[in-house]
């Protein structure tokens, strides 16, 4: 029996009605105004059924310490020169992807470098790992910054917090921790969060004062780490840009439903919004205002850059998957966010037996491919079906190869537009997310066997007026320029 998840939607309007019944925007921790942080934390214990505690130290031998001897704060020196006029690329490990050519290609800031025509080691690029590990051995100019949380997390362990969370903070937590329905978020595990990212920010603060980069892009604000380093960079005046990483939607927890934000904004949140598309850019206006906050649409260069460089079709550059040379009916490709499907998709695959599906397992759920390669041996004895090569090939080569793409409402529904590739949305995270474009039919939606069969054989087939995701080139290119002379 499949676990009923809570909605995205039903998680936001929970944290919605509680933003509106406490004055959130004067939670601080010292001076620190943390609502973005606790939102967060929120956020997630309700989605994971798991909520914030005070961790126990794991029992170790004890180590002598000299007498005199003090916790001193971690060196910042070793860690690679950044250069003066350069941009300071905050990358997420699983944004990277392994290109014929180079094997540390990020999805997101390689193609702006691509375009202008600068080598990477103009800039400095700081890997925080957030999945998958980049090689070991990597270019001068990549660092991964995980390699110096090791010291940063035990000078917070021995440092006791240095501020308690103040009487609007508390007051919340404990109204939410009095509901038996909600996950228990401590008041004393949330005053360590704020200590670590204190922590952290004092780190990263040092790092930027030290060499002054010209501007910090990264790609996901709502995580503990990126949250110190956009802090570092409120408090040294340096600009700081989120690139949109993925489709967002109407009911993104931590875009969207923000009904207290202070007339300066948080520092926890980035200055300025490079986004897709103008819906998002609206979206984004319309929620995070603020007098000094720049959002801007400078398309995804991802995308952009695909467009230029895919293999091209199966028509001109032939079948990439022996399955479809069996299928006489159409070949679908199943884009995963979960490792699991709903009992009418499995139903679907097994009944169409003329059709070839390609099942993508999203990269942070690999490791259950065995057991999810297991389920459909189970379910689908009869071989119509694809997952490894489908879950490693470059994503945008596998849609050149496809007829129809599935999924429950992912980004992946909006790069397939830009190949001409019709979706089929099977979550209702997607009717939530997407409502706007399945009413005007460039979505499909189905919940049921029926409808998905009938949309199967007659996929949606309008495209948007405004493009979700911008892919010419041209503008991403200007969008980096302007990032460039922002200060």
């Amino acid at each position: 029996m499949q676990t009923k998840r809570k909605s995205v939607r039903e998680v936001t309007e929970t944290i919605l009605e509680w933003e509106k019944r406490f004055p959130v925007d004067r939670i601080q921790y010292g001076k620190l105004r943390v609502w973005p942080l606790l939102r967060l934390c929120a956020i997630l214990a309700i989605h994971q059924g798991a909520g914030l505690r005070t961790e126990l130290p794991v029992p170790q031998k004890r180590r002598k310490i000299r007498k005199g001897k003090k916790n001193a704060f971690p060196s910042f020196e070793s860690l690679p020169e950044i250069k003066a006029g350069s941009v300071l690329f905050w990358a997420q490990s699983s944004k990277f992807v392994e290109q014929p050519e180079d094997p540390f290609f990020h999805r997101f800031f390689d193609p702006l470098l691509r375009f202008a025509d600068e080598p990477r080691s103009d800039h400095t690029f700081w890997i925080w790992e957030d999945g998958p590990e980049v090689g070991a051995v990597k270019p001068d100019e990549m660092v991964t910054i995980n390699d110096w949380l090791g010291p940063l997390i035990v000078y917070a362990r021995k440092s006791p917090p240095t501020h308690r969370l103040n009487r609007s903070g508390r007051r919340f937590l404990d109204a939410w921790n009095a509901e038996a329905d909600l996950p228990e978020i401590e008041i004393e595990a949330f005053e360590l969060t704020c200590h670590k990212i204190s922590i952290w920010a004092k780190f990263f603060e040092q790092c930027l004062e030290f060499s002054r980069p010209n501007g910090v892009i990264l790609t996901c604000f709502y995580a503990e780490l990126t949250m110190a380093l956009t802090l570092a960079c409120s408090r040294l005046a340096i600009p700081c840009v989120e690139l949109q990483h993925g489709q967002q939607g109407n009911w993104h927890s931590m875009y969207t439903h923000w009904s207290k934000v202070p007339r300066k904004g948080y520092d926890l949140i980035p200055d300025q919004f490079w986004m897709w598309g103008e819906a998002a850019a609206d979206r984004v206006r319309s929620w995070l205002r603020g007098p000094s906050r720049k959002v801007f649409v400078g398309g995804n260069p991802w995308l952009a850059w695909r467009v230029k460089t895919s293999i091209g079709d199966r028509k001109t550059g032939g079948l990439i998957f022996p399955e479809q040379n069996s299928a006489i009916g159409r070949t679908i490709l199943i884009s995963l966010q979960f490792s699991e499907l709903p009992d009418f998709v499995w139903d679907t695959i097994a009944r169409r037996r003329c059709d070839c599906w390609l099942l993508r397992l999203h990269p942070r759920f690999l490791a259950d491919e065995s057991s999810f390669i297991a389920e459909c041996e189970k379910r689908l004895p009869h071989g119509n079906w694809e997952v490894e090569r489908s879950s490693r090939a470059d994503f945008y080569d596998v849609l050149t190869q496809v007829d129809i793409h599935v999924t429950g409402w992912s980004t992946t529904a909006y790069e397939a537009l830009a190949f001409d590739v019709p979706t089929i949305l099977i979550d209702p995270n997607g009717l939530d997310a997407m409502r706007g474009s399945i009413d005007e039919g460039v979505f499909g939606y189905s919940d049921d066997e029926e409808s998905f069969s009938e949309l199967l054989d007659t996929p949606p087939a309008k495209r948007e007026e405004k493009p979700t995701m911008i892919s010419d080139s041209r503008e991403v290119l200007a969008a980096w320029n302007s990032c460039r002379s922002a200060r």
